[in-house]
Parts: C-alpha cells; structure tokens; sequence
C-alpha cells in the first residue's frame, strides 16, 4: 500500500500500490490505472459545528439525485444507487472538525468489482490532529 497526505485538509488515505491518485483544487482521486473499473473521490469541507446529522446532510446532498435511502452505520452516512449505465456509492464522515465526503463510480457492469479496495481506502482514512 501507498500513503498519500494532503497537507491542507490534514486527510491521509492508504491506496493499493497499483493505483495512483490525482489532486485538483479540494478534490483528492484515486483510481487503478491499468486494471480499474472506477474512480474513488474524496472532498473535505471544515465545519465548526460539532452537531451535524450525517444522514440528513448526505440526504440534502442527493436531493437532486434518483438516490433510494442513506443509511447510518456508526458515524458514517451511506447511500448506493444506479443512475442511468453508472453505480454510485456516497460516503460522508466526520473526523474532528472535517467532514469527508467519499463518492466512487463505475459502470453497472463492473459493480462489486473493486469493493475490497474501496473498503480498505476507507478504513484507512486518518485526519491529522492539528484540524
């Protein structure tokens, strides 16, 4: 596995060693360049307000989506639907004062496909204590 820390928003993620991971602006991608199926994102917004309902958040964020439910398991709000040829899945976290809102993408097709890595990215997410 690799390492990446974005210096700015204090997020550190491992990613296998067969992918790599693009930063533009706010938004950090990692993907498999050679074998892939999709594309994993990640965006961090700073908040101030310990009492934010992750659920209700994510809810708001997919109004405008065709999105079935979001789901809370923990501190982490979940959402996966079709749209149109592509599976999204929706992730939103918070870790001190950070909210992490993780998205991945890929053809219907090639659904389930890369799940153990998705998973492993997202249990590896780690916000540095100085945020």
């Amino acid at each position: 596995m690799k390492r990446y820390t974005d210096n700015k928003s204090g997020l550190t993620i491992n990613y296998p060693d067969d992918w790599t991971f693009e930063k533009e602006d706010n938004i950090i991608t990692t993907y498999n360049v050679v074998n892939g199926s999709g594309a994993l994102q990640f965006s961090t917004f700073y908040v101030t307000n310990d009492n934010i309902d992750l659920k209700i958040e994510l809810e708001g964020f997919l109004s405008d989506k065709k999105f079935s439910s979001v789901e809370l398991n923990g501190n982490i709000a979940y959402s996966c639907f079709n749209d149109g040829s592509i599976a999204w899945q929706y992730w939103l976290l918070k870790k001190g004062n950070v909210i992490i809102l993780a998205t991945y993408n890929c053809e219907i097709e090639d659904k389930g496909k890369e799940d153990v890595q998705v998973n492993q990215i997202l249990n590896s997410i780690i916000i540095s204590s100085n945020n």
